[in-house]
């Protein structure tokens, strides 16, 4: 029962975050929990966004574990975590080049987070909903048995979709099988329509 002494626990806490074992762990949990593994093997079509490459994705991952461990170890409070501004980690400067004063801040809007949840050729607002709706919000949505979902249409590689991602979702908020999840994920990920498909403003 040592462990129900708050000031215990915090002395444990700090133990096993001071392991060598510590920071591998914090920066799996946080990739897991919020989906950041996914870039991993996340594809993106340079011929739309010519500015990808290996060094980027890499970058991305070192932003997010930088941005992950100034909780952890650093001083910032929980309570910034959807809201502290973000400024650039070394080789992904260019992502952040053009965005107003006070454009990104928080989780949410990490190059790292906002490429891993979106498609080759376009952003993926669903998707963004999903992760937020998920592992934010701690909220599950079933997917209706035998789903079928309607084509959305996609451009060709190297070719810019036309109509907006917005209007191609409308299809799905349309059908009766998929509008209860769309209806509640779409406009999560609407807000974070401001940053493209490698989290460019």
């Amino acid at each position: 029962g040592g462990l129900t002494d708050p000031t215990a626990l915090a002395a444990q806490v700090d133990r096993l975050l001071d392991d060598p074992k510590g920071p591998r762990f914090v920066q799996t949990f946080f990739n897991q929990w919020l989906h950041i593994t996914n870039l991993s093997a996340h594809q993106v079509d340079d011929k739309l966004y010519p500015a990808w490459n290996e060094g980027l994705r890499a970058a991305m991952f070192a932003d997010a574990k930088a941005f992950f461990s100034s909780f952890v170890y650093g001083s910032r409070p929980w309570s910034e975590f959807l809201t502290a501004p973000l400024t650039p980690g070394a080789g992904i400067e260019g992502i952040f080049s053009t965005d107003p004063q006070g454009a990104r801040r928080g989780f949410l809007t990490l190059p790292a987070f906002l490429t891993a949840e979106s498609v080759p050729t376009r952003t993926a607002p669903t998707f963004r909903g999903k992760v937020v709706l998920e592992s934010v919000m701690c909220t599950t949505i079933t997917v209706p048995p035998n789903l079928v979902i309607p084509d959305l249409d996609e451009g060709a590689a190297g070719m810019p979709d036309s109509p907006n991602i917005r209007q191609k979702l409308q299809k799905h908020r349309a059908s009766p099988d998929c509008a209860a999840c769309h209806n509640i994920l779409d406009p999560i990920g609407f807000g974070l329509e401001s940053f493209d498909a490698i989290g460019k403003y």
